[in-house]
């Protein structure tokens, strides 16, 4: 074994507690010095005793340095010397340049300088092996070099919160590109070409000057999720068709006048947020076959809904406040969104037939039949050699399932809606064990006693979306390992259901590398429990309706968030690492005691509020 000397100018002396780490990093290859007040990286990281021995990397070749959340201001060149490193993570800094030099020569698979004061990136980088970059949050940096184009293993590049004016053109290279984030900052076009990026997901624009879309916007054939929100878009392009995996559209806060026919043509659309624009009518085109689970048009001119969205019998929430529309009550539109669709088939006059006219039936017989109609057409497309995309029983008010419901849906559907029935049971692990291909469970509304899910030892379920709102037996049915096979949960919704700390500390670990929707209000929750803030991936965070009585500082580690409701709790003051969160474009704090806060300041919204708490700083004059 070899011998490692700890002397002066060595381990020995760094500042109590990192020694520790260094000397855990020889055997582990992953060197954390985060969050320890450093203002520079400690020589020992990079220089050999002198002794004459080897260094201390050099007993187990180090792949990753973390030292985020410090104070540094520079980064040396000797990081040349980590020449295995794989993972640098250097945000929350102090940063105002980066080596060139030595960082090309890195093996560097995952490079985050996030957070610093950056005001360019290096032509050089290690363009071979670089697969996430993160430059987000650097507010003086106004271009990214044309040398980006050149990773072509690039997957993921956030760009959010700088002041970019525009992409560069070698942008389209990046051909291994699935996220994108480029929100907050200046940019008026996106570059011809761009829809070049074939394996493009996710792409957020949002918060930018951008007048129009790309027309072939419909060549984005992989992606799934657009946020475009805050920006002047006039319209969208017909050839939004194209996007055949479309799940989610975010253009709310833009300059819309009407929705092209083709929206409703997108095969997998299942949310749309087309909010605080212009539109003056809800088409009929958007019935025409879209599984539509979300549509927010709040805060238009609208004054006419089309009563052919009575069919979308899919549809959950149709959000209508804040439109002049007067052909419908208000106790209907702020009402069951059943009843909301009911009023729309009635509108549609005596030709209708079909699913409108069956889901209005009282009788248990008629729902029966509804149910089983439902799933013996999902068998049927199953039985043809297709993938039935989803299964809706939403809002009949059963009290059991068809007997051969979970064998069709194990045959490939990929979205079961069960939500708003009285269910008690008939979900049972072992079922959605069986069904790979499921990846939304919605099961709000029900009366659930027995957990859904499987738990333990096992390969991990395909679920991105579980919806489990208002299943209150839940909270004593809940096991410690609830989501231990469910690490590809995008979005979860346990509104509701009551913590029990019993469960112990780590409920939510299985689910921080994914997690970016989470909904837990109603549930009686008098803090936030510590692992909500590893969820690092979070974009929303509702908490509202509950007891919660202060925030926690660790609230800043959620540099993703882009909603935060904490509405009716009792919080007294709110923590200015709050102010952190320069991405939080919405922050409900209504409904409880902020006493220390003035009220103008809250009025003023989102923005104000931040800025408020980061005067509040520690140092900030």
């Amino acid at each position: 074994m070899r011998h490692v000397d700890n002397s002066s100018r060595g381990i020995g002396s760094l500042v109590a507690g990192v020694d520790k780490l260094l000397l855990s990093a020889q055997s582990t290859g992953v060197l954390n010095l985060s969050d320890r007040g450093m203002t520079e990286i400690p020589r020992a990281v990079f220089d050999a005793p002198e002794s004459g021995g080897p260094a201390w990397w050099e007993v187990k070749e180090l792949t990753a340095l973390v030292a985020s959340h410090n104070s540094i201001a520079q980064l040396p060149e000797d990081v040349a010397k980590l020449n295995a490193l794989q993972k640098l993570d250097l945000g929350h800094n102090q940063l105002e340049s980066l080596p060139a030099t030595a960082l090309a020569s890195l093996p560097l698979r995952s490079l985050d300088v996030s957070d610093n004061k950056l005001r360019m990136l290096p032509d050089a980088l290690p363009v071979e092996t670089l697969a996430a970059l993160n430059v987000s949050r650097n507010p003086k940096l106004f271009k990214l070099p044309e040398s980006i184009g050149a990773c072509d293993r690039l997957a993921e590049l956030r760009v959010a919160g700088c002041a970019l004016t525009e992409l560069p053109r070698a942008i389209d290279g990046c051909t291994s590109l699935v996220t994108l984030d480029i929100s907050n900052n200046r940019i008026g076009t996106l570059p011809d070409g761009m829809t070049r990026l074939a394996s493009l997901r996710d792409l957020c624009v949002s918060g930018n000057a951008l007048t129009a879309l790309p027309r072939d916007v419909g060549a984005f054939t992989s992606l799934t999720r657009l946020d475009c929100r805050e920006n002047r878009i006039t319209c969208v392009p017909p050839s939004i068709s194209g996007c055949s995996n479309l799940a989610e559209i975010f253009i709310g806060r833009n300059e819309l006048t009407a929705l092209p026919d083709a929206l409703g043509t997108c095969a997998a659309l299942a949310t749309l947020d087309v909010s605080s624009n212009r539109l003056t009518e809800l088409p009929s085109s958007l019935a025409a076959g879209a599984p539509l689970r979300t549509v927010d048009a709040s805060g238009n001119d609208v004054t006419r809904v089309a009563p052919e969205l009575g069919r979308c019998t899919s549809l959950r929430r149709l959000a209508l406040e804040g439109n002049p529309i007067r052909s419908i009550r208000q106790n209907i539109l702020s009402g069951p969104i059943g009843d909301l669709l009911a009023h729309l088939r009635s509108k549609l006059g005596a030709e209708e037939t079909g699913v409108g006219a069956a889901f209005r039936g009282d009788e248990s017989t008629t729902r029966a039949e509804d149910a089983a109609r439902a799933v013996a057409t999902a068998a049927r497309v199953a039985s043809e050699g297709g993938r039935a995309s989803g299964v809706s029983l939403r809002g009949q008010r059963l009290e059991s399932l068809p007997d051969d419901f979970w064998s069709v849906v194990a045959r490939g559907v990929t979205s079961v809606d069960l939500g708003e029935n009285g269910l008690r049971g008939g979900v049972d692990a072992e079922e959605v064990e069986r069904c790979d291909g499921l990846e939304t469970l919605l099961l709000d509304g029900n009366a659930l006693e027995k957990w859904p899910l499987p738990c333990g030892e096992g390969r991990p379920l395909s679920l991105t979306e579980l919806n489990l709102a208002g299943n209150k037996g839940l909270s004593a049915a809940m096991p410690p390992s609830a989501f231990s096979r469910a690490s590809r949960l995008r979005k979860l919704d346990v509104t509701g259901i009551v913590f029990q700390p019993s469960r112990g500390p780590n409920l939510l670990r299985p689910l921080a590398e994914t997690l970016t929707e989470l909904r837990w209000g109603k549930a009686m929750l008098d803090a936030i429990p510590d692992e909500v803030f590893d969820l690092r991936r979070l974009r929303v965070l509702r908490l509202n309706d509950n007891h919660i009585g202060a925030l926690s500082p660790a609230v800043a580690r959620l540099v993703e968030l882009d909603e935060l409701d904490l509405t009716n709790n009792d919080l007294g003051t709110l923590p200015p690492e709050l102010g952190l969160l320069t991405g939080l474009r919405w922050l409900g704090v209504e409904g409880n005691m902020l006493r220390m806060i003035r009220r103008p300041v809250i009025e003023r919204g989102t923005k104000a509020l931040l800025e408020y708490l980061r005067d509040k700083l520690p140092g900030t004059k």
